[in-house]
């Protein structure tokens, strides 16, 4: 991954303990939209504001600001490991979903790989990233012509 490059954290208040880990080259984004300071997330109204932030125009306004090769990783929880049953989580969940089938459905991206790959085994507790690259080509079919 490169500066300048894009995490997304499905699960908004995750997004400090990436930038922790990940530090301050990447750009962070949640299911809310980009982070301007993603050391902490402000829980105001948190549940009605995603309730009100789709995922495809938020998604599609990201991307829209990353140059052909630049990375996309969402990071989702692996949500077949917990129980999703709160409103806050259940949510989160329908969000995460949500997310990675509008960026999967973007053309402007290609889906590179995912981690941890799952197979018979029960799948790990934690988080799951998905990689994607912005196409060559997306900054000259992005966006129609004036």
């Amino acid at each position: 991954m490169n500066t300048g490059d894009l995490v997304i954290s499905t699960h908004p208040e995750q997004v400090a303990v990436l930038h922790y880990y990940l530090g301050d080259r990447f750009r962070y984004a949640t299911s809310l939209g980009a982070q301007d300071d993603p050391r902490y997330l402000d829980w105001t109204d948190v549940t009605e504001r995603l309730l009100n932030t789709p995922p495809t125009p938020t998604a599609r306004a990201l991307v829209d600001k990353l140059q052909p090769g630049q990375a996309v990783i969402l990071v989702q929880p692996i949500l077949r490991s917990y129980r999703w049953n709160a409103p806050w989580t259940r949510l989160v969940k329908r969000r995460s979903i949500e997310w990675e089938r509008a960026l999967n459905a973007d053309a402007r991206l290609r889906r590179v790989e995912s981690f941890p790959r799952f197979g018979l085994r029960p799948p790990p507790r934690g988080v799951r990233a998905v990689l994607y690259r912005v196409r060559p080509t997306s900054r000259s079919t992005s966006t129609p012509a004036s």
